[in-house]
């Protein structure tokens, strides 16, 4: 390379050259080294090594979670804060405790807190709150016309 590059007068290409039994492998065949590779070469390999150890120390940590948190959902029931709503109890069944009480939490903020307070003799005004009785509770009025079918 350096013959054919013109290079013999370049400085850094024939320092490098001069120890290339550090850098290269290739020179280093006949040399006796029990298998041991660079300073450079090691240190970088502990330093992949270290991140794999890492990551199998949390993924081991997800599995005791996993598992203790599985323990937990088959110790006791889930008990949904509606008792009668289907969905809730549905959930209550499938998720852990802790997707539950994210779903829940979910689930009443959304349309499943809220159900009519009470409705007009004909049916056509529906008026509706939420389930939680709060103090900031909003109240919401639906007009259903049955013959066009709009709301």
């Amino acid at each position: 390379m350096i013959r054919e590059g013109n290079l013999q007068s370049h400085q850094w290409l024939k320092d490098l050259y001069r120890i290339r039994e550090k850098w290269s492998t290739t020179f280093n065949k006949n040399c006796f080294n029990l298998g041991i590779l660079s300073t450079q070469r090691s240190e970088s390999s502990n330093y992949v090594f270290h991140g794999i150890s890492k990551v199998e120390k949390v993924i081991k940590t997800w599995h005791r979670n996993e598992r203790d948190e599985n323990f937990r959902c088959s110790q006791t029931t889930i008990q949904p804060y509606i008792k009668s709503s289907p969905i809730l109890k549905q959930a209550a069944n499938f998720y852990s405790r802790k997707l539950y009480t994210f779903f829940e939490e979910e689930f009443l903020h959304g349309l499943g807190g809220l159900c009519i307070d009470h409705s007009s003799p004909d049916l056509s005004t529906f008026f509706i709150k939420n389930i939680d009785h709060s103090i900031d509770s909003h109240k919401w009025t639906v007009m259903f016309n049955s013959s066009e079918g709009t709301i």
